[in-house]
């Protein structure tokens, strides 16, 4: 049996999940913690940088991130999805283009100049969105969805 334990310290969400009593797992949610992983958004095209071949959206009126060229999910004829990569990410999309996109990594704001353990950076989107549960992850725009790699049990 899997325990699951919730608490607030500080402000931060913690959660612990426990079998057979030993930890198998822990979340920590900070309170200054502005995107987070696995996050979706509904986010606006700012500015293409063909250098990079990337793209930089407006997730939420406040925070950026950047999408990479790679990560970019293109509808085809057949309703089936394509990965980007084969023509610049400056054809596919204009400023000002909406696109939906799941955060893979968070982003923490550095809130002092001596805080050496946050980055200044962007969060990195994919257009890949994974929506995971028990036992499967609905992947929307790839061909199957995936299995958990947690069951080990062929019944299951």
């Amino acid at each position: 049996m899997m325990e699951v334990l919730v608490d607030e310290l500080e402000g931060s969400l913690w959660v612990a999940t426990i079998e057979k009593n030993r930890l198998v797992g822990l979340e920590i949610d900070p309170t200054s913690e502005e995107v987070r992983w696995g996050s979706i958004y509904w986010a606006r095209v700012m500015t293409i940088d063909k250098a990079m071949d990337a793209a930089f959206l407006d997730l939420d009126g406040t925070n950026i991130g950047i999408i990479n060229n790679a990560d970019v999910m293109i509808k085809q004829a057949d309703n089936s999805y394509k990965r980007g990569g084969e023509v610049a990410i400056g054809k596919v999309f204009k400023s000002g283009d909406m696109i939906a996109v799941q955060a893979k990594t968070g982003y923490l704001p550095r809130l002092d100049d001596n805080d050496l353990t946050t980055e200044d950076k962007s969060a990195r989107v994919s257009m890949n969105i994974t929506l995971p549960g028990r036992h499967l992850i609905h992947a929307p725009m790839m061909t199957e969805n995936r299995i958990s790699k947690r069951i080990h049990d062929k019944k299951q």
